[in-house]
Order: C-alpha cells, then sequence, then structure tokens
C-alpha cells in the first residue's frame, strides 16, 4: 500500500500508510497535508508575550508582578508626603470638606 499524500486547499489527498514519524516525533500529531506537527507551536509565540520567556512563572506570580510594577508608578510619580495610602487616607481623613483635590502638594 502506498504512503497517504496530504490534501491541499485546493485538492484531496489520498488514502494510505501514515507518513514514518522520527525520533523526537512522539508528541506531534499527524495534519490533513500529510506532515506531523507540534501542537505547541502555534501557542508557544502567545504564551511567551504573556509571560515572558520565563514559562515556569505562575500566573499568581506575573499578576503579583505586574500589580507591584503599577503600584511603583504612582508612588514614584507622588509626592513625598503622599506616597504611602496611609498618608493619603491621613490628608483626605484633615480634608473632608475640601473640593479641588489639586492643592495637594
Amino acid at each position: 500500500m502506498q504512503t497517504m499524500t496530504g490534501a491541499t486547499d485546493s485538492t484531496d489527498g489520498t488514502k494510505g500508510l501514515v507518513p514514518k514519524p522520527f525520533a523526537g516525533d512522539q508528541d506531534k500529531y499527524l495534519k490533513g497535508d500529510g506532515t506531523w506537527a507540534d501542537p505547541t507551536a502555534t501557542l508557544t509565540p502567545i504564551v511567551t508575550t504573556l509571560v515572558g520567556n520565563d514559562s515556569n512563572k505562575s500566573v499568581r506570580t506575573i499578576a503579583s508582578e505586574e500589580a507591584s510594577s503599577a503600584v511603583a508608578a504612582l508612588v514614584n510619580n507622588a509626592p513625598s508626603s503622599f506616597d504611602t495610602l496611609k498618608e493619603i487616607a491621613d490628608w483626605i481623613g484633615t480634608h473632608q470638606d475640601a473640593t479641588d483635590v489639586t492643592l495637594i502638594s
């Protein structure tokens, strides 16, 4: 029996024996075009975009790093007298009648 041929966008494939997989292909799957493919190939760039090159990080670690970065950016742009939530809460507590928060300096 002949080896199968894969389909294309305009022609059907032909039935036959599956093409031989080689050593290292144990995690691949047979595509309709008759080739072996890595099922993670399309996901790898997406995962790399999401977690960077360190795929050993958990989602929790990534979220924590992103939150810390966002908070640091806020704190770095605040005057030293208002760079903690306690300082901001204290100011609000003593200025409850303030109508213009741009008075903070």
